[in-house]
């Protein structure tokens, strides 16, 4: 279907016969000045491009594994790039451009990096495949149906050894035709190892996908290609059922199951992890699971959905706030009577604002009241009295607190410590162990690196301090739904997407099975050089995509096996006049979103005025459509 596809205008190679290859062939080269053997290349404005011809029978692929790009001043790394396979086929056009992997810094800086190039199986010309073969009795089975609704009998049956399709615009099969087509396969996947795995399923158009009984996958529409992921705690040896579910509708076909855990990294799932025997048969999983279990009255996460204490799902829509006076208390009643069921409220330490313990408490008994959802985050500002706590809250200076063990050093440039320090204190467990029924701790407030946050530094230091404090909060009694806003001042949804299940499998506290631990995702994309979609683009789909924020509501958010919830606003070079799309949106697509901030009695917005107060707010898709807690 639609594909993005590289729109630099580089990529004019013509390859004139294919050649023989090996099943792998290890390249390691100045991608700038040397070209690869059996590879016809192009450097046009100092960027290399390689094309090979291929004739491999379970297809071709190149992997970039490394790449730099260096001058005397700046070098970055290059994500994994995958070619498509091309299964069968006597010339098939593998490519790959250094400009996939983030473009050139400099007009003739040197580019180095490997490659594997490699045949899926062996490079004969393949043999007819009997047409309904007995299914398999190891690895996996194939039902492929002539029609893309799996209706009927099978056209044909056949073993397949992986989940690795990708046709172009051919077929599995001669009996199949190319398009309006679809396939059912089964088996299980056998773990060899103890610990998170993730799987990522690559589809073009829909597929869903059960996991040892449970749906965790469902995009069963019309599309391009894109990946949807998951992620589970796995024991070494045993095996877990699967069923994926594929069809095609026109235009370009792909399937594919990757795999990661902490010891091997993305790859397709080999052959010797599948098995046709399983230890229990899948069941029809629930498509809007509740849990069966929860905490006594306590906020659930199941899935990617938010429960209350009586197992209803809740879809947050209410404002921001910061908690630094007693009148805060009224605006409580203003948000709930315009029909806000959520919050996220900034607790004010400073000891000017004169707050203490039962004013916070009398705060979230209100909120408890009025049947809402509250995310509590915590806040300093008074920078002309040194950022002093007041003494109710147990006092110091915020910036030079003893950080807990294990978790850094509190500073300006790294403040998350900081707040950890103040999350230790007992006032505070007790009073979030006290509303627990209505909370979810913000865990990881727009987090402050030393890394470029636009970077895969900067993001994999924004996981490795999400995990320190997920540790902390756990070891601190803290049972509540724990929420890490991402990278990048919360603006980096990639990072989310790469990082999320891998952050979530150190959770302790978990639900039937899921882990309570969520992300925020600030929208703040609407900028007017589109810097954000243009670089979340290129991360999700290649060079030259860009990624409107309405569609990674849709394509993105609703496909992660966890919550994620969303920040608006209506500020100058943000969201701006986009507001109103991505509400409509969010409740299209059912999910959360808290809108920045409320103030003067209504919510905030500088660019768009009244128009925007009264659509936030009234409007079937803003607070006025929410549903309150149950009681």
């Amino acid at each position: 279907m639609n594909k993005y596809v590289n729109t630099s205008g580089r990529l004019s190679v013509m390859l004139l016969a294919a050649f023989a290859l090996q099943p792998t062939e290890t390249i390691a080269k100045d991608f700038n000045t040397s070209c690869p053997q059996g590879a016809t290349c192009d450097y046009t404005n100092a960027v290399a491009t390689w094309q090979y011809a291929m004739h491999c029978e379970g297809g071709a692929r190149l992997n970039v594994l490394t790449a730099k790009y260096g001058t005397s001043t700046a070098s970055r790394s290059c994500l994994e790039y995958v070619s498509s396979l091309c299964s069968g086929k006597s010339s098939c056009l593998l490519t790959f451009s250094n400009a996939s992997c983030g473009g050139d810094p400099a007009p003739g800086a040197s580019k180095f990096g490997s490659a594997t190039v490699s045949c899926g199986s062996t490079t004969s010309t393949p043999n007819p495949t009997p047409t309904n073969p007995p299914p398999s009795t190891s690895g996996l089975t194939a039902q492929m149906f002539a029609n893309p609704t799996l209706s009927g009998s099978p056209a044909v049956t056949k073993a397949v050894s992986q989940v690795n399709f990708a046709l172009g615009s051919g077929s599995p099969d001669p009996a199949i035709p190319a398009d309006n087509f679809s396939m059912r396969v089964t088996g299980s996947f056998v773990a060899n190892e103890t610990g998170a795995h993730v799987f990522y399923l690559t589809l073009n158009d829909g597929a869903r996908m059960t996991f040892n009984g449970e749906q965790v996958i469902n995009q069963w529409s019309d599309g391009y290609a894109r990946t949807r992921q998951f992620s589970r705690n796995l024991e070494a040896g045993k095996s877990y059922p699967l069923t994926i579910e594929y069809y095609e509708r026109g235009g370009t076909s792909e399937l594919k199951l990757a795999y990661s855990t902490t010891t091997v990294s993305r790859t397709i799932v080999p052959a010797a992890r599948f098995s046709a025997t399983v230890d229990s048969p899948p069941t029809t999983p629930n498509p809007d699971p509740v849990p069966t279990t929860p905490p006594t009255g306590q906020i659930t996460l199941k899935g990617n959905k938010i429960y209350d204490k009586a197992g209803a799902r809740i879809i947050a829509r209410g404002p921001e706030i910061t908690m630094a006076d007693r009148g805060t208390l009224a605006v409580i009643d203003e948000m709930a009577n315009a029909g806000a069921n959520a919050m996220r409220v900034l607790l004010t330490l400073d000891a000017i604002n004169g707050m203490t313990p039962a004013i916070f408490d009398e705060f979230l008994a209100k909120a408890s009241s009025r049947r809402m959802l509250v995310w509590v985050s915590l806040y300093t500002w008074d920078e002309n009295r040194n950022h002093v706590i007041g003494d109710a809250l147990g006092g110091g200076n915020f910036y030079n607190l003893q950080a807990p063990s294990g978790t850094g050093t509190c500073s300006h440039a790294t403040p998350a410590p900081c707040y950890l320090a103040v999350w230790q204190r007992p006032w505070l467990k007790n009073l979030i162990n006290k509303y627990r029924a209505n909370v979810i701790v913000d865990a990881a407030q727009e987090y402050i690196g030393r890394a470029a946050a636009d970077t895969e530094a900067g993001q994999r230091e924004w996981a490795e301090a999400a995990k320190v404090n997920l540790r902390f909060f756990r070891s601190q009694g803290y049972t509540n739904p724990l929420e890490f806003m991402t990278s990048f001042q919360g603006r980096d949804l990639y990072a989310i997407v790469k990082y999320g299940p891998e952050i979530r499998a150190l959770d302790t506290v978990k639900v039937d099975g899921d882990a309570q631990t969520m992300f925020g995702w600030q929208a703040y994309w609407g900028t007017s050089n589109r810097y954000y979609n243009e670089w979340q683009g290129r991360l999700f789909y290649g060079s030259g995509a860009v990624l409107e924020t309405a569609r990674a509501f849709h394509d993105i958010v609703t496909q992660q096996s966890f919550p994620i919830q969303i920040g608006l606003d209506n500020y100058p070079g943000d969201t701006n006049l986009e507001y109103r799309q991505l509400i409509d949106q969010a409740a299209i697509d059912s999910l959360s979103w808290l809108w920045w901030d409320y103030r003067n009695g209504g919510v905030d917005c500088p660019v768009s005025g009244s128009q925007c107060r009264d659509y936030v707010v009234r409007s079937p898709n803003g607070f006025a459509g929410a549903k309150p807690l149950s009681p």
